[in-house]
């Protein structure tokens, strides 16, 4: 089953990315907050429907703007990729609930960031990882964060 619980929410996408296509690359970690909605609306803009699988999640705003940079050519990388998507809990404490993945360009109408769903690999995350010392877990939107504390 997939986690929905971060529908509607809003997300903190930070990266070393450009902040337009054609902009210069930045030295300073940017962020952008981003609306996420449910894989079907991503679905049905630009995007193919199969591009967009379970273990992904779309986020950015559908009229273009606000958005993670993307690589839209292996020649002209965009940098945000592998940063974090954040989730800011009522108590203030921050959970990564994914990763910039990939899209079309920079803020482009009708093709918002997708992002790698992290909770469809926390049990990968922490059978690799058990020698690991993690932040304690909480309760919130979902049971057994991989960070939060």
């Amino acid at each position: 089953m997939l986690d929905t619980d971060y529908v509607g929410e809003l997300g903190i996408a930070t990266g070393w990315g450009r902040i337009s296509e054609k902009g210069e690359p930045t030295d300073t970690l940017k962020e952008a907050l981003v609306p996420i909605f449910p894989n079907a609306v991503c679905q049905a803009l630009r995007y193919q429907p199969y591009e967009i699988t379970d273990n992904m999640f779309c986020a950015g705003y559908i009229n273009g703007g606000t958005d993670s940079c993307h690589s839209v050519s292996v020649a002209s990388l965009q940098g945000d990729s592998g940063g974090g998507l954040l989730w800011e809990g009522s108590d203030g404490k921050m959970d990564v609930i994914g990763v910039v993945s990939w899209g079309q360009g920079c803020g482009r109408p009708g093709y918002p960031g997708v992002y790698t769903r992290v909770t469809r690999y926390l049990d990968w995350i922490h059978q690799h990882t058990r020698d690991s010392c993690y932040c304690g877990r909480r309760r919130g939107k979902l049971s057994g964060h991989l960070l939060g504390g």
